[in-house]
């Protein structure tokens, strides 16, 4: 099983893939053994509709989904241990095989103090480099882009932990078990047997359906009717100009005489002749160098403008009209994807915190969720994982609470070193060293790390030659206000 899928992520572009939360209600059993229909649970429909809804990633899908992906792919992955009591106790009676599978547990925490933090893990080494196709932005980006496509995402972790691979979302069949998923039905293309991966090496994202507790709900397929309109709107453009004609002035050949004809008889000429002729017209009078008087000989009669501008048919309205149902859709605003400024800086940081409170952090929310509930249990349980939501970066706001902070002796030196926009970096000349507040009432902390970088330095000195231990004691510098 791993060889074939392994071979046939190799072969394929690299996609997108579903998933959902198990149910595990005994009692809903019955019910939950089949779908809204009333038939058997097996193949999703949704499902059905994945290759499509990944070929639709263009246009202004790909303009809403894309500012989405790169915010989250570009937040950093945590991993923590829950230290909780009862985490720890439901844990030990996991081991000894007093409880269900820990892939149908449910460990919540009552803050952020029962989950102690990991700098080092094997969770966030397979994140970091997850399989020879992908790196961690990579995996995270396109598994943003599968859920805002398809409303769901697939992880499979191979045997041992060794590779992740997010597969295409039009690979998943479907699923078996009636009141929870058991394993996914998988054929990747050019396969013709169906594979089965259990359900423990899964990790499943999904944006729940309302209407069934199996099935996801995709944003594109909510705006799928103004998606359709929109790729109507450029194939009725991109027709207009091809089938359009463009001359901009006609040439009017003249009458020749013909006996016992008043008038004469305007002649019929070969496509050789009408070749000519536009060729003659071209090179003596075609662009701004030959902007001359056009001299009209006997064979020519008159020229007729027949347009200023080529005949393009817009549908502007409509066109503006269905590129906002599919920004709305997605919940990216026009502003995000290059569109129209806001009216102020002040408009452009509410649009920014609306993206991220309203879009972005609860779709990372439910990734952190599917991780802790997928994931922790293949590397034994026990582990929170989690995206680091993310912050609207407010400069104007960054700098009011700088002041505040400062202004009650609440900020380090260090922490307000970081807020500069010069890229600053730690010195320890300015450790546990506060800004403003008390301190500024006996020693600048500039001034006082100034003095300790020269007292460290003569005091190697000292060391070094012996000569300089008088020296040290007498070295001090006077503070702004006069304090030393």
């Amino acid at each position: 099983m791993s060889n074939a899928l392994t071979k046939a992520l190799t072969n394929a572009d690299r996609s997108y893939f579903s998933a959902k939360q198990a149910v595990a209600d005994r009692a809903a059993e019955q019910l939950l053994a089949r779908g809204p229909s009333g038939l058997p649970f097996g193949d999703s429909s949704s499902l059905r509709n994945a290759k499509s809804q990944l070929d639709s990633f263009s246009n202004w899908v790909f303009a809403a989904v894309r500012p989405i992906c790169n915010r989250i792919a570009a937040q950093p992955v945590g991993v923590g241990l829950y230290k909780t009591d009862r985490a720890a106790m439901m844990f030990k009676l996991l081991e000894k095989g007093m409880l269900p599978p820990i892939s149908r547990l449910t460990l919540k925490t009552k803050g952020a103090g029962d989950v102690e933090p990991l700098d080092d893990h094997p969770v966030l080494d397979l994140l970091a480099d997850p399989n020879d196709l992908q790196t961690s932005w990579g995996l995270l980006w396109s598994t943003v882009a599968s859920i805002n496509l398809c409303g769901r995402a697939f992880w499979w972790v191979t045997e041992g932990n060794e590779e992740l691979h997010l597969l295409p979302t039009s690979w998943v069949l479907g699923s078996t078990g009636s009141t929870r998923f058991q394993s996914w039905k998988v054929q990747p293309p050019g396969h013709g047997e169906t594979i089965e991966i259990p359900s423990e090496r899964m990790v499943y994202f999904a944006l729940p359906s309302p209407s069934d507790p199996w099935g996801s709900v995709s944003p594109l397929q909510t705006a799928a009717a103004a998606v359709d309109n929109d790729a109507d709107i450029l194939r009725s453009q991109r027709a207009a100009f091809h089938q359009g004609v463009y001359a901009r002035h006609a040439l009017i050949i003249g009458r020749q005489p013909v006996e016992g004809l008043s008038g004469g008889l305007r002649p019929r000429l070969t496509p050789t002749q009408h070749r000519q002729l536009i060729n003659a017209v071209r090179k003596r009078y075609e662009g701004l160098a030959n902007n001359e008087p056009l001299i009209l000989d006997g064979l020519i009669e008159d020229v007729k403008t027949l347009t200023n501008s080529p005949h393009e048919m817009d549908w502007r309205e409509s066109a503006e009209s269905m590129k906002s149902r599919i920004m709305q859709a997605f919940g990216t605003s026009s502003y995000l994807v290059g569109g129209t400024e806001p009216g102020s800086r002040a408009a452009s940081a509410v649009a920014e915190t609306h993206f991220l409170n309203n879009t972005v952090n609860p779709i990372i929310r439910m990734m952190s969720e599917a991780m802790t509930e997928w994931l922790s249990p293949m590397f034994g349980g026990g582990l929170k994982i989690w995206v680091e939501p993310c912050v609207a970066d407010d400069a104007d706001l960054r700098i009011q609470w700088a002041t505040l902070l400062s202004q009650n002796g609440s900020l380090s030196v260090h922490e307000l070193r970081s807020l500069s926009p010069f890229g600053l970096s730690e010195n320890n000349a300015f450790d546990n060293q506060l800004v403003g507040g008390e301190n500024m009432k006996t020693l600048n902390p500039i001034q006082r790390g100034v003095e300790r970088m020269v007292q460290n330095s003569v005091a190697s000195l000292a060391a070094d030659s012996g000569r300089f231990g008088d020296v040290l004691p007498a070295l001090t510098f006077s503070g702004g206000n006069g304090d030393r």
